[in-house]
């Protein structure tokens, strides 16, 4: 599966629309899509993590961390996630 990725501005790193389309499902958004259920429980694991636990988190998949973070603490997270989710389809 070949995947192209968009620089994601509110965190200054890439972030597949494959991933952009779960966060902001898992937010209940437009624009959101079912990732399965891998994406599903590590999404609800970032959500329910702990600072400490957040930040372990995010040495393995920062791009998902930092996505959910922009969409959960800023209001422009939702709209370019949305761009970005956007090029998938």
């Amino acid at each position: 599966m070949t995947s192209t990725a968009a620089p994601f501005s509110a965190v200054h790193t890439e972030l597949s629309p494959h991933d952009a389309a779960a966060v902001l499902w898992h937010f209940g958004l437009p624009g959101g899509r079912d990732p399965g259920r891998f994406l599903q429980s590590l999404l609800t694991t970032i959500a329910h993590a702990d600072l400490v636990n957040r930040a372990l988190l995010h040495q393995s998949f920062p791009d998902l961390v930092d996505a959910f973070d922009a969409v959960a603490n800023t209001p422009e997270g939702v709209g370019e996630l949305s761009r970005i989710a956007f090029l998938a389809s």
